[in-house]
């Protein structure tokens, strides 16, 4: 087909995009437009909007006060979770139509189906489509690609498949679940022919001097017929483009394959978003997003709108609602930044990965694209971003939603959205910039430069045919634009002429001049207070001038401008403040008026409260009532009147409030009544215009409001409201009481009036606690003028100390020492605890309420100084004296623990003894610590006359035996035995024994060996230790365990090393003829000498090719190893070489590893298929030898011997090689090759004759000629079936005629390189001549070039 399927296909969707009811739909997709609200019904009611978010960093998913405003539209309270559930009520996906490549296919042959199915942005997986035979047989269609909402497959037929197939099913899978859809049942009954006709299908014919027209059928599936592909295309594209045009002339402007940029100038109206530096950002934005607007439209396919182009509020998913409604591809919000004020540059949020990660990608090519020529101004860069949601909001298919409103909502429309953040407000050097109109313009440049370079836009516009309409036609501001589009040559130029019926032409105000200076799309606005304000018909007429100034006209229209007016206003219809009604009455009413609607929310907390209403009409005046109770709230409201016109633009007409009085009461609280400790409590003066229903009085006072109680006010006859306050309501607390005012008003508003407090006090009640002998020993506890209580139950007291929590808490019950006393004594031995006492009283009352009193007492810690003397170097002994003790208790005893381990495992108390002059002293002798050296640590604990036992002070001292020393030397230098010495040892008297404990530090103590030393004289004890009793390499631990004549043992350590050996290694290139490579080890270092060099070298992971080497030695520090890869399976991949070195010690240590990567991708295979045919060889063949079966000389006699033996051509000879070679596996261009080599093209003349048909000199060797067989075919089939013995372990398929078969020589030539004995890695090969395989490959390299 000359012509393709893909213009037929680009037909329908241009026929789709432009007409709207072209009969290839698959289903209706229901459009809603819902203008500036989201939700609305049917009617055109308008519901209440609570939905939307506000912006944290202008932007985020909750609602922050400080950053709500009054705007109309932009913060309806949504939350996160709720605008991420909407999405899940999106419409499903439907077939859109579906095209066969060929209503009748010969075969064989390949029919492909194209079906268009949802909008291209659904996540859509595995794809099938299935057809069915007339004889209930199912065929899959194989998925081929996608290209958007197209769906590609395609089946090849053979003529087996002969038969008609209707369509049957296409099954997908979406967010996981797998759905299946009936074709048939939904009307789409697409049929085609494989080498048959059916009915209703009739097979084309075309005049043979004619290119043949399109092979296509398209499913109307409302009428279910199938239309055979016999319009001529360019009759089609024509309508098309008639309709197009048609289409443009009578809707104002053309429906477009543009691409749609969406530009969000971010915050408007009464919310200006960050400011800082004398700039505000709804200023910045707006100016932004012109220039952005104005550079894109210089661009060719694409068109721009603007979410608000005045200082207006927008809301956020009503931006969002508006770019779907236009369509758009991408949306743009633009934002400036504000932070610290060192913060600078710009950044770009775009879409996460989740639900839509086609969205996600694009919007990263976007931001990025963006943010490359924002850094090019010299902002910043602070590079593009994602931010996940922070609550946790999930998108339907269950992954992480988006955390900024627009992005988020933005993918759930189906096209990437954006955040740019230009630069910084807060900080000084960005904002000296943005004061500069050229800056704030480069960067709407920047932004549009961006824009285009992610399109691939390009400003050589091509403006095609001319077109030219009216749009923004708005009567309220008086105002129409003409929008012309044609592309105008140097000279030429557009004259429009525009006038009113009611004033005729004015010459002065009659001509505007469009010139190719202008630009290919140019808009006019115009005016009627240019016309005298009147109404009424507007002509439009358009003229071209050429060159030579030859006047054309190409257009006229008529516009009918109103000239509106709205006069809005709110009452107070009663006067309560209960009912408000808002109105607006319109002169002039404009034929694109839809409705009028009016936006209603309170001055608090933002616009969380936020209503629309819909006028009702009446005449020329829509109207509704506010009912405040729908509110519930005080203060100013805000009403904003809007004309909604039938194109969707909003058109603010007037800002509106009214005034909702909060009351004012005074409330007094009477001083406590000493007697029955209650209060009165008076609210007076009370200002309301709707109303009192209720007077509430909270009070309580307990910081947990625990003891809260609502009393209902009771209204008297002076207008005053009043409760009583009773102690007994409130568990008797005695404290602040908090008392509030609430009134519930005529609007069933709860509000807060005022508040105060009050002291409430039971009399004369007191817990106190005294120390009557002074000593610390015995506290006595007394509850006193307990009467106030009334009749008290019983008392008890809790006492602890703070010191550990409660660990010592001790309930006491109190006896009643009379009416009004109750009293305890506790005794501190029992807490046995310092520091401070609370004491917690509970008096149970009769009716079972308990109330409490708290104090606390103080029982004060000993003292005492601690004095550590200077070591007596000769004794090896210290003196420690305790002064200045100060105990009320009195002393019992004073402890001095002494300690030198960390682990104290020498811990030593000492009892200190009393001196004479009242101080406690004690001596430190080394031999009771085992004459351990270093720090040792001194504490003192002193027992009271509680018996409670106090840690008062600590301190150190240093202790050292004097030159006793520990060394190990290596006398040789060899590191093969450490000369171990103690010297000096006699400072510690009579030794009895010592034992040297020696172990490595790898591996813990497994190598550990306990050595007794040899004495030498008094004071040295020596062992030589031999390392390779050890085996092992690094730091050696040496400790020195010396046993004293009193049993005790004394500690010395030291340590010495062991160096590891070291060298180098490196590993050869792989030599792939044979099959090996070199491991070589340089400049091996061993303190002890090397025994020998073991090298394990192995390619598969799990190591079952592991094979180890003992290298070979080259000189004193080289050894080396040869690797054959046959040794390890012939496996390719990294080969990793370990060496290890076995030192004079008997170390065996791994010095390191090297790695070779082998591909065996060079190595001709000589099994496998191939695609080498008969043909290929016979011409090979004749190109080297034309005399096929015929002879000179002594060979004559053999003349028509290939013949007799079942050749008669060379055709047959190669058929029968490829016969053979194919039944065993072999490829047959090995084999022919090689006999082809082994008789110089049949031509023989060595060894072998023609008569044995041994074609590959099997056998013959200097003078034997070898095997003979009986035919051709046998004696080729013998050179294949030994080729498979060499390279193969499979068994043969045909019976073996290999007289030289053997098991011995399987799987030792798998490639042609090793068929030569010289390359072959087991030493075995076809042929000695090491060229052998060279010459085979050089020639099967000719054969398939041929």
């Amino acid at each position: 087909m000359k012509r393709k399927i893909a213009i037929f296909l680009s037909a329908i969707m241009l026929l789709t995009s432009v007409t709207g009811n072209v009969s290839v739909a698959a289903a209706e997709v229901q459009e809603t437009n819902n203008g500036i609200v989201e939700n609305q019904n049917n009617n055109g009611q308008t519901s209440e909007i609570t939905q939307g978010n506000s912006e944290n960093d202008r932007e985020n998913e909750g609602n922050t006060a400080e950053n709500q405003t009054e705007n109309v539209t932009e913060d309806h309270t949504t939350t996160e979770a709720a605008a991420t559930t909407e999405s899940s009520e999106e419409e499903q996906a439907v077939i859109n139509y579906l095209a066969v490549d060929q209503g009748y296919l010969q075969s064989p042959g390949e029919q492909k189906v194209v079906v268009s199915f949802g909008k291209g942005t659904e996540n859509i997986e595995q794809p099938r489509l299935s057809f069915q035979k007339a004889d209930g047989s199912v065929i899959d269609f194989a998925f081929s690609e996608k290209n958007e909402e197209l769906f590609l497959f395609s089946h090849s037929f053979s003529e087996e498949e002969k038969g008609v197939y209707s369509v049957k099913t296409f099954t997908y899978i979406l967010n996981g679940m797998e759905y299946s859809i009936d074709l048939e049942s939904i009307g789409v009954n697409a049929k085609f022919g494989v080498d048959e006709n059916y009915e209703g299908y009739e097979l084309g014919s075309s005049d043979t001097d004619t290119e043949p027209e399109i092979e296509a059928s398209v499913v109307d599936v409302e009428s279910g017929k199938l239309v055979a592909a016999s319009t001529d295309i360019a009759a089609t594209l024509s309508e098309t483009e008639s309709a197009i045009s048609t289409q443009s002339l009578e809707e104002g402007t053309a429906r477009s394959r543009n691409k749609v940029v969406v530009l969000d100038p971010g915050h408007g109206g009464s919310d200006g978003g960050a400011s800082a530096n004398g700039l505000v950002e709804k200023n910045l934005t707006l100016k932004i997003a012109q220039y952005c607007k104005e550079e894109l439209e210089k661009y060719a396919g694409v068109t721009v709108y603007m979410t608000r182009s005045m200082d207006v509020a927008v809301d956020l998913e009503e931006r969002v609602q508006k770019a779907k409604n236009w369509g758009a591809d991408v949306f743009v919000s633009i934002h400036m930044n504000s932070a610290s004020a060192a913060a600078q540059g710009a950044e770009v949020w775009y879409p996460n990965s989740s639900y839509n990660s086609e969205i996600h990608n694009n919007g990263q090519k976007l931001a990025s694209e963006i943010e490359k020529e924002l850094v090019s101004l010299g902002l910043a860069d602070r590079g593009v971003k994602i931010r996940n949601s922070q609550n946790g909001s999930k998108y339907e298919d269950g992954s992480i939603a988006d955390y900024y409103s627009v992005i988020r909502n933005s993918k759930l429309a189906g096209f990437p959205g954006i955040i740019v953040e230009h630069a910084f407000l807060t900080n000084s050097s960005d904002a000296q910039k943005l004061k500069q109109e050229s800056f704030i313009k480069s960067l709407g440049v920047a932004d549009a430069t961006g824009i285009a370079k992610y399109f691939g836009l390009s400003k050589d516009l091509d403006s095609g045919k001319f077109t030219a309409s009216i749009v923004k036609k708005n009567d309220f501001t008086r105002t129409f634009t003409v929008k012309i589009n044609g592309k105008l040559s140097e000279g030429e130029s557009y004259r429009v002429a525009v006038w009113s019926d009611k004033n005729g032409q004015d010459t002065n105000n009659l001509w505007t001049v469009v010139n190719k200076q202008s630009g290919n799309e140019v808009e006019l606005e115009y005016n009627t207070a240019n016309y005298k304000n009147a109404d009424g018909i507007y002509n439009i007429h358009i003229y071209k001038y050429d060159k030579n100034e030859k006047v054309t006209c190409i257009q006229t229209m008529t516009c009918n401008m109103y000239n509106s007016n709205a006069n809005c206003k709110v009452q107070d219809t009663t006067g309560e403040e209960k009912n408000f009604k808002v109105s607006a009455e319109i002169t002039n009413v404009p034929d694109t008026l839809n409705r009028i609607q009016f936006a209603v929310w309170s001055d608090q907390n933002g616009q969380d409260d936020l209503k629309w209403y819909a006028g009702t009409k009446s005449g020329n005046t829509w109207s509704t009532n506010i009912a405040v109770k729908n509110y519930k709230r005080y203060g100013k409201y805000n009403v904003h009147a809007y004309a909604v016109l039938n194109d969707g633009t909003n058109v603010f007409l007037k800002a509106m409030s009214f005034n909702v009085t909060k009351p004012t009461a005074k409330l007094t609280v009477a001083k406590q009544n000493s007697t029955n400790g209650m209060a009165e409590v008076t609210v007076s003066n009370i200002q309301i215009k709707s109303g009192i229903n209720k007077v509430l009085i909270p009070v309580w006072s307990q910081e947990n409001q625990s003891d809260l109680v609502w009393y209902t006010a009771q209204k008297q006859p002076d207008g005053t409201y009043k409760i009583t306050i009773d102690m007994g309501n409130h568990n008797y607390n005695e404290g602040t009481y908090h008392v509030a005012c609430y009134i519930v008003d005529g609007n069933e508003i709860q509000t807060g009036i005022t508040s105060t407090t009050c002291e409430m006090k039971l009399p004369n009640t007191y817990l106190e606690i005294k120390d009557t002998a002074g000593t610390e020993k015995e506290f006595q506890i007394t509850l006193g003028n307990t009467s106030a209580y009334g009749n008290v139950r019983k008392v008890q007291f809790a006492v602890w100390s703070v010191q550990g929590g409660q660990d010592d808490l001790i309930w006491y019950t109190a006896e009643k020492k009379n009416d009004a006393a109750w009293i305890k004594k506790v005794k501190i031995k029992d807490h046995k605890t310092l520091g401070t006492y609370n004491v917690h009283a509970y008096i149970t009352l009769v009716n079972g309420s308990v109330k409490t009193k708290t104090t606390t007492f103080n029982v004060s810690r000993p003292t005492a100084t601690l004095t550590v003397g200077t070591q007596d170097k000769e004794k090896g002994t210290v003196e420690v004296t305790v002064s200045n003790i100060q105990s009320k208790s009195g002393i019992n005893k004073v402890l001095i623990p002494v300690w030198s381990q960390q682990n104290q495992s020498d811990l030593v108390w000492y009892t200190a003894q009393n001196q004479t002059d009242g101080t406690y002293k004690i001596t430190v002798d080394m031999g009771n610590h085992n004459y351990n050296e270093g720090t040792y640590q001194v504490a003192c604990y002193i027992v009271d006359g509680n018996g409670i036992q106090t840690g008062i002070a600590s301190g150190s001292c240093q202790m050292k035996v004097p030159n006793v020393s520990l060394e190990a030397k290596d006398t040789a230098g060899t590191e093969k035995e450490f000369q171990i010495s103690l010297t000096n040892a006699g400072v510690y008297g009579n030794i009895r024994q010592v034992q040297f404990a020696v172990w490595s530090d790898q591996n813990g103590q497994d190598d550990l060996i306990w050595y007794n030393a040899e004495k030498r004289n008094t004071g040295e004890w020596t062992k030589a230790v031999k390392i390779k009793n050890h085996k092992t390499l690094g730091i050696y631990n040496v400790h020195a365990y010396i046993t004293l004549a009193n049993g005790k043992r004394v500690t010395k350590t030291t340590t010495f090393n062991v160096t590891k050996p070291t060298g180098e290694i490196s590993i050869s290139e792989y030599n792939a003829n044979k099959g090996a490579f070199y491991v070589t080890v340089k400049n091996i270092k061993s303190a002890s000498g090397v025994e020998e060099v073991l090298i394990p070298v192995w390619c598969a992971e799990n190591q079952n090719d592991l094979v180890w080497y003992k290298a070979e030695k080259i000189d004193n520090t080289t050894y080396r190893v040869n690797v054959n890869i046959a040794n390890h399976k012939n496996h390719e991949g990294i080969y990793k070489a370990d060496v290890y070195v076995k030192t004079g010690n008997g170390i065996q240590a791994g010095i390191g590893r090297s790695t070779l990567e082998i591909k065996r991708t060079e190595l001709y295979a000589i099994m496998g298929s191939s695609d080498v045919t008969v043909n290929q060889m016979a011409a090979y063949y004749k190109k080297n030898n034309l005399t096929y079966d015929k002879y000179t000389g002594s060979l004559s006699e053999y003349n028509g011997i290939l013949a007799k033996g079942g050749a008669a051509n060379i055709e047959i000879y190669c058929t029968i090689f490829k016969q053979e070679a194919e039944v065993e596996g072999v490829r047959v261009e090995v084999a022919f090759t090689q006999a082809m080599l082994e008789t110089g093209f049949l031509k023989f003349g060595g060894d072998v004759k023609p008569d044995q048909y041994n074609f590959a000199g099997m056998g013959a060797t200097g003078g034997i000629s070898g095997e003979k067989f009986s035919d051709v075919r046998e004696g080729i089939r013998a050179q294949i079936q030994h080729l498979k013995c060499y390279a193969s372990d499979a068994a043969l398929n045909n019976a073996c005629v290999d007289p030289r078969w053997g098991t011995w020589l399987r799987n030792k030539a798998l490639y042609v390189q090793w068929l030569s004995k010289a390359n072959n890695p087991y030493g075995i090969g076809w042929a000695t001549d090491a060229e052998y395989s060279e010459k085979i490959l050089s020639m099967i390299k000719s054969l398939k070039a041929n």
